[in-house]
């Protein structure tokens, strides 16, 4: 009898330890209530998979019913081949920018992106990755952060 006391004690200890909040967690839930598509936005990206990409977004906007995901609409260009595309980002973390000595409180997040080219499109695929954002809150606004802009080691919005 003794050893079954323990053991559900153990097992309730263990359940409510895999449902409690760490302090991400909390973070997660304060800085969701903000909107980030103005700071998605900050961007008309390329890149190169042996053939220089370029990637535009049209529009980004914030699901009303699931906070961390984000409708994207943009255009993609490969040599001459443009494609319309559409798709996600679903925001999964964020994390406080440690090495920052400003007065504001930066911080950077962290999240995933699916995007579908148009099937009826030449050449169409999809592209999906993660990606970083680095920004801050000034007066209760979410705002890009380029501070850093003219350093070398400067970038954001990486995908």
């Amino acid at each position: 009898m003794k050893k079954q006391m323990i053991i559900a004690l153990l097992l309730a200890w263990a359940a409510q330890m895999s449902f409690a909040k760490t302090p991400n967690d909390n973070l997660k839930a304060q800085l969701l209530r903000y909107d980030y598509s103005q700071v998605l936005m900050e961007n008309d990206f390329l890149g190169c998979n042996g053939q220089r990409l370029y990637m535009h977004f049209d529009t980004i906007y914030k699901d009303p019913v699931k906070p961390q995901y984000y409708h994207v609409e943009g255009k993609s260009k490969v040599k001459q081949n443009l494609c319309s595309f559409t798709g996600g980002i679903t925001i999964h973390s964020f994390a406080p920018n440690e090495e920052s000595d400003s007065l504001v409180k930066r911080y950077q997040l962290k999240a995933q992106y699916q995007l579908n080219e148009d099937a009826n499109q030449r050449g169409s695929g999809f592209f999906a990755g993660r990606l970083t954002s680095d920004f801050f809150i000034y007066r209760d606004s979410i705002c890009f952060d380029e501070m850093e802009s003219g350093e070398d080691s400067y970038n954001n919005n990486q995908f």
